[in-house]
């Protein structure tokens, strides 16, 4: 009782002080281990801290009694941050924070004090790396509280975790400690609108001196921010997320190599180097959903060259599957997933296998719509059949074309294609005699053009573009070009009329309709 008594003199004597915040940070740094076996007394330390701050410190003893009191009468609110800051992370650390009144206690020092509108408390602690770090413990033990406290408000949760995004920084570009944790639950929750609001604001400063915030906090904030995003099913931002995330590998051979092992705790007890291996599996499996091989050619061998960086076999399985997909093997893929059935379960990404695995038919048909723009029915369906693609998710292999039809309709509606399907009937007349062969349906395919780049988080509306929208655009152009060329007709006859006027000379010599076929050709 009496240590924790001597921690109330040192943290108020440091406020009324004026502040020798360093000396207080390495005081309970150094204490901390003995700290976390004083649950009674932290507790009693930060009713009184906290009912101090609110006004109503009136039992106060110590040393600094009397200085806290004319403190408190004056006009500028007290601030004891840092001492809250350590006491409550070792409460969290203690483990002793599930009872009901602790739980409490803890959820108000959080939002009633640490995330309260007082810019006093990130002043506290900025350029304070301890005290930082045990924020964030602080944080994590905040939120775990709450998740486990059944029913939850996760919208008041995420504005608080938002406030601590906004406040814990000096410039809304600077990376926090609570960016990563506030994208998780955000994702966790599916308020994906809470977190895109973040993540559209670029990060441009990393400034551990300043956030707490270094290479850790940083791959970690691109890879839950890359999980969010392909659960958004943006798969293009995704990508871009995860290479970003990725970009920390280039640090392993460098004097940040100390920094990555050392933050073993970086994330629940994640190290760096999980953080990317798990990274590299997500952006595998991201870019087969997206064009069913490595997106950038001249990354092919960055999965191989993972592998040999950071010693890594959990790799290896979904590098297989890129190699299925890329050689567009269903069969080898379906051996691939269902050995490593159980890996795909324990990195949690057996939904992202079987979207892969739904795309790689549609991969198969874009590569036809590459080649061939008009081509029958019957042999889409035995491209897809050949490949071992053509399979539903019951194992079973269609045994018609309406199944290749149906996936083509579902494509064009989806903007991956455009898609026409007709009805021909062909007849080879050979020596005056004609024979007729039965009708077959017939495919005209075409890559859609390319669309603009939308805000992150934004996905482009089903276009449902068929070959009758390009007729009706096509039937539309020649109602523009027959409007223009009335128009000119008009002009010639009103060009006698403006030569009188003007003189020839002024006015030119070559018809107008001779200058409009000149610039059509030109065209």
């Amino acid at each position: 009782m009496e240590e924790t008594t001597g921690l109330f003199d040192e943290i108020t004597a440091a406020t009324t002080s004026g502040g020798s915040y360093g000396r207080l940070e390495m005081l309970f740094e150094r204490s901390m281990t003995d700290l976390i076996a004083q649950r009674c007394g932290i507790v009693e330390v930060l009713v009184r801290l906290m009912e101090m701050e609110n006004g109503a410190g009136a039992d106060i003893s110590g040393s600094d009694a009397g200085k806290c009191g004319e403190a408190m009468g004056s006009s500028s609110r007290k601030c004891f941050a840092m001492g809250m800051t350590f006491l409550g992370a070792a409460l969290v650390l203690s483990g002793s924070a599930e009872g009901s009144d602790v739980a409490r206690l803890l959820v108000s020092l959080v939002e009633n004090h640490l995330l309260a509108d007082n810019p006093l408390v990130y002043r506290q602690l900025r350029g304070h790396a301890y005290a930082l770090r045990r924020f964030e413990q602080l944080l994590k033990g905040y939120v775990a509280l709450l998740n486990g406290g059944g029913e939850t408000n996760n919208s008041s949760k995420l504005s608080f975790l938002q406030r601590a995004v906004r406040c814990f920084a000096p410039s809304d570009f600077h990376l926090t400690i609570a960016h990563p944790l506030f994208v998780r639950e955000a994702a966790r929750c599916r308020h994906h609108s809470f977190a895109l609001e973040v993540m559209r604001r670029p990060v441009l400063e990393v400034s551990p001196a300043d956030t707490g915030a270094g290479i850790a906090c940083f791959c970690s904030y691109y890879y839950e921010g890359g999980i969010l995003l392909s659960e958004m099913e943006c798969w293009d931002d995704a990508a871009a997320w995860l290479r970003t995330a990725l970009s920390v590998s280039k640090c392993v051979a460098s004097p940040c190599r100390r920094e990555i092992q050392s933050r073993s705790d970086a994330w629940d007890g994640r190290s760096v180097v999980t953080t990317l291996v798990s990274a590299m599996k997500v952006l595998i499996l991201v870019n087969i959903i997206l064009r069913g091989e490595w997106s950038d050619k001249s990354e092919r061998l960055t999965p191989q060259r993972f592998i040999q960086l950071f010693r890594s076999n959990d790799i290896e399985p979904y590098v297989r599957l890129l190699a299925a997909s890329s050689q567009r093997d269903g069969k080898r893929w379906q051996a691939v997933k269902k050995h490593f059935e159980t890996q795909w379960q324990q990195d949690g990404t057996e939904s992202l296998v079987q979207k892969a695995w739904s795309r790689l038919k549609r991969h198969m048909v874009r590569d036809i719509a590459k080649v061939a723009c008009r081509v029958h029915l019957s042999s889409i369906t035995a491209a897809l059949r050949s490949h071992s693609v053509l399979i539903d998710t019951r194992g079973i292999v269609p045994s018609d074309d309406l199944w290749v039809k149906e996936l083509l309709i579902s494509m064009a509606n989806d903007g991956e294609l455009v898609v026409s399907i007709q009805n021909v009937v062909e007849n080879d007349n050979e020596e005056g005699h004609a024979t007729e062969h039965p009708e077959q349906l017939v495919v005209q395919l075409a890559l859609p053009p390319k669309q603009l780049p939308l805000p992150l988080g934004c996905r482009y509306e089903k276009v449902r573009m068929t070959s009758s929208d390009i007729t009706a655009r096509v039937a539309a152009s020649g109602d523009v070009l027959k409007y223009l060329q009335n128009e000119l007709q008009r002009c010639e006859m009103l060009r006698p009329a403006l030569m009188q006027l003007v003189g020839p000379a002024d006015f030119g010599g070559a018809p107008i309709s001779q200058m409009w076929s000149e610039q059509q050709e030109s065209c």
